[in-house]
């Protein structure tokens, strides 16, 4: 496990670094996907089963977790209201189930989020420099 920097060195980092771009610790991304894999794995390392193939959990996460959340936003914040007799559920909860097909499917193919999550912000901190109005 990475050791985290003292938040001295990461802001002395940060300043070097990218001294107007929002700063993140590579290592804290890496070890929090660590995290939520091996508390996946050790959910599912408890079945016979296992991971299901690839496209297997595609589709759940397409076509059951996906279409859940969109039934919930349109709940909260669209024209259609939740009968008295559905249960209560909610965005978050939707959003969790994805997260969690999602940490499934990166770790049937040995992908670390955590990694691959503060490469997708590099990109965006190097693509989007200029893009958007910063706050004051």
């Amino acid at each position: 496990m990475a050791r985290r920097p003292k938040q001295s060195e990461v802001e002395k980092r940060r300043r070097e670094a990218l001294p107007d771009l929002p700063y993140f610790d590579r290592a804290t991304l890496v070890e929090a996907g660590d995290v939520f894999s091996g508390y996946a794995d050790r959910w599912i390392g408890q079945y016979k089963e296992g991971y299901w193939e690839p496209h297997h959990i595609l589709a759940r996460l397409v076509e059951e977790e996906v279409g859940e959340l969109s039934r919930e936003v349109n709940h909260e914040f669209g024209p259609k209201r939740k009968k008295k007799s559905e249960i209560a559920g909610g965005v978050a909860e939707e959003l969790s189930d994805i997260l969690f097909t999602i940490v499934c499917l990166a770790n049937s193919r040995g992908i670390n989020l955590g990694a691959c999550f503060a490469d997708t912000l590099a990109k965006y901190n190097k693509r989007d420099t200029g893009r958007f109005k910063r706050k004051k």
